[in-house]
């Protein structure tokens, strides 16, 4: 047996070793106005899913928490792109910079064609169907070379050079139903978690937007920033030039 210290009820309980903290969270009764999406474990951000296997001290997190927050918004990407694979299995999408209160993405179409009204009502609806179909987020621990090669096989450059620089021996990387892709932090155990979001154009491209983190259970209100979007083009502009 192991025991778990939880800082949220200043309370101690003993579980069998191997135990995940999602599991061990109804042990700990305390007010969660939000959902619970994130957790510290000795003060090192975990995911939900972190089995323990000694004795550690917790802390659960929810939105209105940095780290959760931060996982959250990781998480949701993970589920749009899973959207765009779906739709258009051609396309590539590239999450460029945060702004505006959510993440400004470009979606390139195989036939090179902008973006559409109708495309993002088609994003919006799969992203819900996958919400509701409360696919895993499943985290894979294998040797750097198998990653490698996996990113490799799939074509997406940019994991490659991820992965490939690391310098571990094993990576980590998830699957959401059938697809892989690659994480710099942990994700949100389903996507059943992921219930407040929007979709919306923005220049030419799409906003992906996040919880509103005073108010989680709202999405955060948009703030037009076109001075800061022209210095994140003109930055992506002469890094292009430059061939970073």
């Amino acid at each position: 047996m192991i025991r778990i210290c939880c800082k949220n009820t200043h309370t101690s309980a003993d579980f069998q070793e191997g135990t995940t903290l999602l599991d061990a969270l109804s042990a700990f009764p305390f007010e969660q106005p939000y959902p619970i999406v994130s957790v510290k474990v000795n003060n090192v951000v975990e995911g939900l899913m972190f089995r323990v296997f000694n004795n550690r001290t917790v802390e659960y997190l929810d939105v209105r928490d940095m780290n959760g927050m931060r996982m959250y918004g990781l998480s949701l990407c993970f589920l749009l792109a899973k959207a765009v694979c779906d739709l258009f299995p051609d396309a590539r999408l590239y999450v460029e910079h945060p702004i505006s209160n959510g993440f400004f993405c470009n979606l390139r179409k195989s036939d090179l064609s902008p973006v559409t009204a109708t495309d993002i009502e088609q994003l919006k609806l799969r992203m819900k169907e996958i919400v509701a179909s409360d696919f895993p987020f499943r985290r894979h621990e294998v040797p750097t070379e198998e990653a490698i090669g996996l990113f490799q096989s799939l074509g997406l450059a940019d994991k490659l050079k991820l992965v490939e620089t690391c310098g571990e021996v094993y990576t980590d990387y998830y699957t959401l139903d059938d697809m892989p892709d690659y994480y710099y932090a942990r994700l949100l155990p389903s996507t059943r978690y992921l219930t407040v979001w929007d979709l919306k154009a923005l220049h030419d491209g799409l906003l992906l937007c996040l919880p509103d983190r005073g108010q989680p259970d709202r999405v955060a209100p948009f703030v037009d920033q076109p001075k800061t979007f022209e210095q994140f083009n003109e930055n992506l502009h002469w890094t292009i030039i430059m061939g970073l």
